[in-house]
């Protein structure tokens, strides 16, 4: 058989393109197997982890510290940025009374996640350690991360020797303040002048109604529970608004009419005012208007304007007395 020239080079380029093909089979065939592996060894690993995980929090949650201690070593030699461990470790470390440990544990999770949780119970080492002054160091940090468990601080006994330096009340106050920002703010207490059961009168002196004010949500509102002398009743909730620095009441009775007004507060005087609509449909306009006359006697008006404020019409002029 004789092959010519030009049929030699092309089984000359054929046997290079097979080979080529099965170098580059054998290199994809490589690749796949490593990706197999490696594939592999994660989901291993991963699934040994949680195992490990999952056994160190049975035992904490049995609270058998000392297991717990060991298990949680265990899992944060392979997860050293385990914030969660480590925090685990340091409870199990205070509560074997290893202050020292607790502490360095305590620190590596705040490292990891500034957890305000965290801070808090590196304050109870610390005060465990008698170290007066990273504890309270550690108290305010754990309140500015927004720690405010403020019952919990009063009744721990880890705060012990702490409770009767001035600076732990301090702490405390500054703690009930972050709980219950509302009861501590000057402008949300504007309005309680109003707080109470009133005898509602009208300026002749006829009786008019009762009214119950409560303070509520947190002292952050005042709940308002009107009965009428003819028994129409109606509620209102008042409250302020730090972020538009405003007054806002929203009031509705039995016969489903809703009024919403804004206002603010100055010389003892708390001015509401509102746009509303008439049953014609009619825009009309309102104020409410409250005036402090002393702690047992407070004024209240109600005006409307049907001419866009030109003029105005008194509705209602009451006067509340204390309920004695």
């Amino acid at each position: 058989m004789i092959i010519n020239e030009s049929d030699k080079i092309k089984i000359k380029n054929a046997k290079i393109v097979y080979s080529l093909c099965i170098v580059v089979c054998l290199v994809l065939g490589i690749i796949f197997t490593n990706t197999l592996v490696q594939a592999q060894t994660p989901s291993y690993k991963s699934n040994q982890a949680s195992v490990e995980i999952q056994t160190a929090n049975e035992y904490f949650q049995k609270q058998d510290w000392q297991n717990a201690i060991s298990a949680y070593l265990n899992v944060l030699r392979k997860e050293p940025n385990n914030g969660r461990a480590w925090y685990r470790l340091g409870v199990s470390y205070i509560s074997t009374n290893q202050n020292e440990k607790a502490v360095e544990a305590f620190t590596k999770s705040v490292e990891i996640g500034s957890n305000p949780i965290v801070m808090y119970n590196l304050a109870c080492a610390y005060s465990k350690l008698n170290n007066v002054e990273k504890a309270f160091e550690w108290l305010d940090n754990a309140i500015a991360k927004g720690f405010n468990q403020v019952e919990q601080l009063k009744n721990d006994k880890d705060f012990a020797n702490l409770q009767s330096n001035p600076k732990f009340s301090e702490i405390v106050k500054k703690m009930e303040k972050a709980a219950h920002p509302c009861e501590f703010s000057k402008e949300a207490r504007q309005f309680d002048f109003w707080v109470g059961r009133w005898d509602v009168k009208t300026q002749e002196g006829a009786f008019a109604g009762t009214n119950t004010i409560q303070r509520t949500i947190g002292d952050c509102a005042l709940m308002e529970n009107w009965t009428g002398a003819g028994g129409g009743t109606g509620k209102s909730i008042n409250y302020y608004n730090a972020k538009t620095k405003k007054w806002y009441q929203t009031w509705i009775d039995d016969k489903g009419d809703v009024t919403n007004y804004v206002g603010e507060f100055k010389d003892n005087i708390m001015a509401f005012q509102a746009e509303d609509i008439d049953p014609t449909g009619q825009k009309i306009l309102r104020k409410l208007t409250f005036y402090f006359v002393s702690p047992d006697l407070v004024r209240q008006v109600g005006q409307i304007s049907k001419d866009n404020g030109s003029s105005w019409a008194t509705e209602y002029d009451f006067n509340y007395y204390r309920h004695k």
